[in-house]
This record gives structure tokens, sequence and C-alpha cells, in this order.
């Protein structure tokens, strides 16, 4: 936002605020939802095809506006909500013997892959912003969050659905 719109420290804050806000009611729109649906993939699917669509607009309109990069920056924050109930579908997976280790691992691998992808992102920036102008730099470091969370869905896809015994 600072480099594209040359947004003040508080606009950014305002912006990061209503991201994170966006995230917790995520969390209160998608976890209700394991209740309503038989289907926990079909949950984390649509939230996920959504933070895809949301992340492919930020490269299309990556120096639109302020307002409508808020805007889709809370709407990824918002369908990446959808933690919880991926957690909720592994675990349905585990016997009840191993749920300790099992959960303990499916957080490794979350807090893990963003670890490793704050590695990933900085290394696709630093390489872009070589060869391509601040805007394009931004449209391949969301294309490559974009990427990987589709292909992210289509990995998800292929997995069983571990249906609710709600």
């Amino acid at each position: 936002l600072d480099e594209v719109f040359g947004s003040t420290g508080a606009s950014i804050g305002l912006v990061t605020m209503v991201m994170s806000m966006a995230m917790a009611v995520g969390n209160f729109i998608f976890g209700p939802l394991d209740r309503v649906f038989l289907s926990r993939k079909t949950i984390v699917m649509t939230g996920n095809i959504g933070g895809a669509a949301s992340v492919a607009l930020l490269v299309f309109f990556a120096d639109h506006s302020v307002f409508l990069s808020a805007v889709l920056l809370a709407m990824v924050g918002l369908c990446g909500a959808t933690y919880v109930v991926i957690i909720a579908h592994a675990k349905s997976f585990f016997p009840e013997r191993l749920m300790g280790r099992g959960m303990t691992l499916l957080n490794l691998f979350g807090i893990g892959g963003v670890g490793v992808f704050q590695s990933l992102s900085g290394r696709v920036y630093n390489s872009a912003s070589v060869r391509l102008g601040l805007v394009e730099t931004y449209q391949v470091l969301f294309s490559f969050f974009g990427f990987a969370l589709f292909f992210g869905c289509l990995v998800y896809a292929l997995s069983l659905d571990g249906l609710n015994d709600n």
C-alpha cells in the first residue's frame, strides 16, 4: 500500500486491522457452517476458491485503488479462515489414540507453511523487482500466492471428504 499508493502508516494499519477483523469474522462464518453442511470439504473449497479469486483480482487490479485493494485483502483474510474447518476435516481421519500427534503435525505444517511462504515470497519479490516495475512486481507476487492457493485447492479436491458427523 505504501509503495503503490503512497499510503500512510495509519492507513496501512487500518487496512491491516480490517483484514485481521475479517479473519476473525471468517471463523464465525466458516465454523458454524460445519454444523449446517454435511461436507467439510465443500466448505473449505468454497472459502479457498473465494480466496484464490480475491488474490486473482488483486493481480488484475493491483494499482486500481487503495479501497479496492483493502477490500480484496480483507476478502483474502475472511476466506482464509477456513483453516479451522480444514483441521476439523483432517481430525476425522486420525484414530483417537493418535489424535494429539495428528493435531500437532497438522499445526506444524500449517505454521511451517506460513514460514516457508514468507521466505519464498521475499525471494519472488526480490527476483521480480530486479527486472519489473513496482506494480508488475506485486502482480508477480500476488500471482505466486494465487497459484499456490489454486494448486492447494486442486490437491485438496482429491482428498476424501471426511463427512461431518453432526
